[in-house]
């Protein structure tokens, strides 16, 4: 304790081992005794092996903590969502700081002298990650997603007839890495005429306790056939905490009819001519009035 360093900057990822494109969280802490009068990252360390995300610290106080026999004050710096690309051990360099000590106006006068300012730089401690490929084989609809997942979807009418078109709309949301999926919700059917699905913008819903962002997905359903069908939408993910694939959907029972009104014959859709009473030229009332040739 009495060789420990007034100012350090401690590394830590919340994960010792992880899957890949698991979510980890990588956050740089600052540990002093000193009064700091300013800090900043004066190197960072490369993280080619891993896609990553800012994460914004919305509450971060000042704590205080004894750390090898030496109370120190804590506040965080930066943390990271990191998801690994490459298998096997990763190592994340250190970081180096570029820290501005101050010290107390030797008057007492409770103000930091300009002239007695300390500019130091504290690299932080290197941290490791051990990273696992994913079990083999993969399903055939795996979308890439690897954490905890959820899926929500609008349910749509049970009925309809040949010439609607059937909106299904999903919302995924989780901790995955959201643009390294592969999405394929509805499965193509013979029944069904499939269009391509639309996708909405990828937004973040929060960033504590964990990193987790949502996106919807939109199919157009065309029916080819009248019947009774099921649709059955699922998405499959990895699910590190419990090492296995898992899959999310439901069941839609959808009834087409032949036509929306009619009883489906041919001579059912062709057009009906107007009533007499509806047909755009004068009748018989009109030109029997001694007026109408005079208007005319």
């Amino acid at each position: 304790p009495s060789g420990a360093p007034d100012i350090f900057v401690k590394a830590e990822i919340d994960k010792k081992e992880a899957y890949a494109g698991e979510q980890c969280l990588l956050t740089y802490t600052l540990y002093t005794r000193v009064g700091i009068e300013d800090i900043e990252a004066g190197s960072r360390p490369s993280l080619d092996a891993f896609h990553t995300f800012p994460v914004n610290l919305l509450h971060r106080p000042t704590l205080r903590e004894v750390y090898q026999g030496r109370e120190y004050y804590l506040r965080v710096l930066s943390r990271t969502a990191i998801f690994p690309i490459r298998t096997g051990k990763l190592e994340i360099e250190r970081i180096v700081y570029r820290v501005v000590r101050g010290e107390e106006d030797p008057f007492g006068l409770n103000l930091h002298a300009f002239f007695h300012r300390q500019i130091e730089n504290v690299a932080s401690n290197p941290v490791y990650l051990e990273v696992k490929e994913l079990p083999r084989p993969a399903p055939e609809h795996f979308s890439g997603a690897v954490g905890r997942m959820h899926l929500e979807m609008d349910t749509p009418a049970v009925r309809y007839s040949l010439n609607d078109a059937i909106l299904l709309r999903f919302r995924i949301s989780g901790n995955a890495h959201f643009k390294g999926m592969k999405v394929d919700l509805v499965e193509r059917d013979s029944s069904f005429e499939l269009t391509e699905s639309r996708m909405s913008d990828i937004f973040k819903l929060h960033d504590e306790p964990i990193y987790e962002q949502a996106c919807s997905w939109e199919y157009l359903l065309i029916p080819k056939l009248p019947g009774s069908f099921v649709v059955r939408p699922s998405f499959v993910y990895f699910d590190p905490d419990e090492a296995q694939y898992r899959s999310l959907g439901d069941s839609l029972h959808i009834e087409i009819a032949e036509t929306g009104t009619g009883t489906g014959r041919k001579e059912d859709l062709l057009p009906k001519p107007m009533p007499p009473s509806r047909l755009p030229y004068p009748g018989p009332f009109l030109t029997a009035h001694p007026g109408f040739y005079l208007f005319s």
